[in-house]
């Protein structure tokens, strides 16, 4: 089944899942930490589609390829930004039939999550069987009972025979509807027992042992078994393109497996999406060249070819016009509602809506729009085809949840991804990689609705299912240790916990992986913050200073990255009470990286960010507003006035103003923070929030409390839904309101809200806490 890459990038660059970026203090900026820590499971959204009609694949809201797109080259570069998965899009293409005498069940489809991407999602049709023409090697496959040629009785022997073939017709008719009910594990234990059973009876080399072979190749696949999946493909293929040629069924449908279960597997070894995409561009070549450019096999295997693009995040404005291309002839030549053409739009949906994300082009209302309705139709066919409870429809189910998620409505994203986990527990299994997947978007989701005890028991659970599943050490295995660790840092500031997991992390891929892979450079990268943020510096150092060597030797010493990490080196030095020291380390770094990269490079902008943020903790708030004002007009220019790294560059600037005293200033910004955030991210999405709680206190401040009260209204509504009533945000946003009925004369609504607010606190904090002290008496003034 197919899911997304949440999150995503989750992560979603555009889901800031663990660390939203809505700017940081002046105190933070000493310690250079200008861009959050973040390392979010989840796939990563994307925009849309518009209503599909018979034979149209969807009108998806795709970039005008000749408008200039962002490069996506200059994110932030935030240590430990990695989106789990649920991964790109898989795409397929079997036929896990019966025999030709059987019964054909409905046609199928299945999509799937590479274990580990983020996240993404991938899927994959598997299509119902379809009796092989007159002079295959399939064609004589019906059982039927041998007659005595001169009497016309049946023979013992015969007879026999007969009631062989009838058993093992009903170990593949099991299997069969098996498969098509997502029952994949179970599927895959029949396939293999059928495999055996004819080996014994007709022999290794038999269509009908092969036959059985291949289908068992893709139902282990689908249970999660990528590499295992992969070695079985090398061991029969041989005998498969033998025994029925290249461009049979049974070969077609076995290769496209290999090339899906090489990029699934990738998540344990990386070499492997590297040969999948290589398999994949010969594999369409050839077909092109025996079927034709339009021909169903063909359009198959270019689906395929785009996902393995999906999930190594290489999209383009083109890649998206060609899966829609693709889906458009599909419909016209399979139908609108195959599960081929139903897998694409399915596809569609989800590259489109990354694309968005990883470029970060502002996903509109009418593109949100176009995209819901794309997934909501192809969700209605699915369940239509298959049912409510099957992983093809979790598939589409899950880019419900990430859309949920981008617009900020993650109770309702929670409800759908619980109800995708409960599919997929009850088809797969609740220690496949795919349910696994499920559990770390939800653990995100309670994080996002400030339910973080729940939060870290999903956590938990998602690594025990992925020890359960493995039995071993590998790359999964340590993705998840990672995933908790940093809730364990950054949301229960357990730095000792969460550094005793990466460095188990660590040692594995020290000793496994090597030094300079990429996953184990982020480790070491996450373990260098969570050191810094504990407060054992000399041991963050060390690390960096590793991290730096090794990006100096592969990338140079003036590569982007080098210059990162030197100076999130040189931020360590900062020290706490010697300003002028500081101040000569933030002028320092911000001048090196410019005469390196530029005055307008964005790792430039990076360190001038924090180089305003000091000068404004020190006071000098006429170097400070200079840099801001430098810093977003830069920004704006490069990356637009809608991108999420100038509003939280604008967002200082209007704190700055605030502080100031200057409310005019600081309304205008962010009066226009609050709108563009409202457009491109959605009402409820919580940087919404945040930018409309930071409009209310700019009007409560200049005693316009007209204005202020529906802002502060609307903030307690929101957090109430979002985090829920006891949560530290929302009792801070009530307390305000609170003080405004108050300042506004309305001393029955005060009341009213102090003394809900005082039974709440009192419950958290108990009766003799000085939180709850100063709200009881602000209480007593409004009697």
């Amino acid at each position: 089944m197919t899911q997304t890459m949440k999150y995503p990038a989750f992560f979603f660059a555009f889901l800031f899942f663990f660390f939203g970026v809505h700017g940081i203090s002046p105190a933070e900026a000493q310690n250079g930490s200008n861009a959050p820590l973040s390392e979010s499971p989840a796939a990563g959204p994307s925009p849309g589609a518009e209503e599909a009609g018979p034979g149209d694949g969807g009108t998806v809201a795709i970039p005008e390829a000749s408008a200039p797109v962002p490069s996506g080259a200059g994110e932030p570069a935030t240590a430990g930004a990695e989106a789990p998965e649920k991964a790109p899009e898989e795409a397929e293409e079997t036929t896990l039939a019966p025999s030709a005498a059987a019964p054909s069940p409905a046609t199928e489809t299945s999509g799937e999550t590479p274990a580990g991407s983020a996240p993404g999602a991938s899927g994959s049709a598997e299509v119902a069987p379809v009796p092989a023409a007159e002079g295959t090697a399939a064609a004589a496959e019906t059982p039927t009972l041998a007659a005595d040629a001169t009497t016309g009785t049946q023979t013992t022997e015969s007879a026999a025979a007969a009631g062989e073939s009838d058993k093992l017709l009903g170990t593949e008719m099991e299997a069969y509807e098996l498969f098509n009910k997502g029952l994949y594990p179970q599927a895959a234990a029949k396939y293999l027992e059928l495999a055996d059973a004819t080996e014994k009876e007709l022999g290794p080399d038999d269509p009908k042992t092969l036959r059985a072979k291949v289908h068992y190749s893709i139902a282990h696949r689908k249970a999660g078994y990528f590499t295992e999946a992969v070695a079985y493909i090398e061991k029969i293929s041989p005998a498969v393109l033998n025994a029925f040629g290249e461009f049979s069924r049974e070969n077609v449908d076995l290769e496209n497996n290999d090339i899906i279960s090489r990029l699934h597997g990738s998540i344990l070894d990386k070499k492997l999406e590297e040969s999948a995409g290589l398999l994949a561009e010969t594999a369409v070549a050839a077909r092109e060249g025996h079927f034709g450019p339009d021909h169903p096999e063909t359009l198959t295997t270019k689906r395929i070819q785009l996902q393995i693009k999906h999930f190594a995040r290489q999209l383009t404005v083109g890649d998206l016009s060609a899966l829609k291309d693709i889906a458009e002839k599909q419909a016209v030549v399979l139908g609108a509602n195959h599960p081929e053409t139903l897998e694409t739009r399915h596809e569609l949906a989800s590259a489109t809506m990354d694309f968005y994300e990883k470029e970060e082009i502002p996903l509109t209302p009418e593109i949100e729009d176009d995209i819901r309705r794309l997934i909501m139709e192809t969700l209605a066919e699915r369940e239509a085809v298959f049912g409510q409870i099957h992983p093809d429809v979790s598939e589409t189910m899950s880019l419900v949840t990430i859309l949920d998620m981008q617009v900020g409505d993650y109770r309702e994203a929670y409800d759908v991804m619980a109800n995708v986990s409960d599919i997929e527990v009850r088809t797969l299994g609740p220690n496949h990689p795919w349910s696994v997947n499920s559990y770390v978007i939800m653990a995100t989701l309670l994080r996002d609705l400030g339910h973080r005890d729940e939060m870290m028991a999903a956590f938990d659970k998602a690594l025990a299912s992925t020890l359960e599943f493995y039995k071993t050490e590998n790359r999964r295995t340590n993705l998840m240790r990672r995933y908790l660790a940093v809730a364990y840092a950054f949301d229960l500031r357990d730095y000792k916990k969460a550094a005793e997991l990466l460095r188990t992390v660590l040692n594995w891929q020290e000793k496994n992986i090597g030094e300079n892979d990429e996953d184990t450079l982020l480790t070491m990268t996450l373990l260098a913050r969570i050191l810094d943020e504990s407060g054992n510096v000399p041991a963050a150092k060390t690390l960096y200073e590793k991290i730096l060597k090794q990006k100096t030797a592969s990338l140079g010493e003036t590569h982007e990255e080098t210059v990162g990490v030197s100076n999130r080196l040189s931020y360590l030095d900062v020290p706490e009470n010697d300003a002028k020291k500081a101040r000569e380390i933030h002028e320092r770094v911000y001048e090196k990286t410019k005469a390196l990269l530029g005055p307008d490079h964005l790792e430039t902008l990076r360190a001038q960010l924090p180089l305003a943020l000091f000068y404004w903790s020190e006071g000098d708030d006429l170097k400070a507003g200079e840099h801001l004002e430098s810093v977003v007009g830069r920004l704006t220019d490069i990356k637009g006035a809608d991108d999420l790294e100038t509003l939280n560059a604008r967002s200082h600037l209007a704190h700055l103003y605030f502080d100031l005293g200057d409310f005019e200033k600081a309304r205008d910004i962010a009066t226009q923070i609050l709108w563009t955030r409202e457009q491109t991210q959605g009402e409820r999405h919580e940087d919404t929030v945040y930018a409309r709680h930071d409009l209310a206190r700019i009007y409560l401040a200049s005693r316009n409390f007209p204005k202020a009260r529906p802002l502060f209204e609307s903030v307690v509504d929101s957090q109430t839904e979002l985090y829920g009533p006891e949560d530290e945000r929302t009792l801070s946003s009530r307390e305000q309101l609170g003080g405004l009925y108050a300042a506004m004369g309305e001393r029955s609504l005060a009341r009213q809200t102090f003394m809900s607010l005082l039974a709440d606190v009192e419950k958290i904090r108990g009766q003799r806490d000085p939180v709850t002290t100063k709200i009881r008496n602000q209480l007593a003034l409004v009697f």
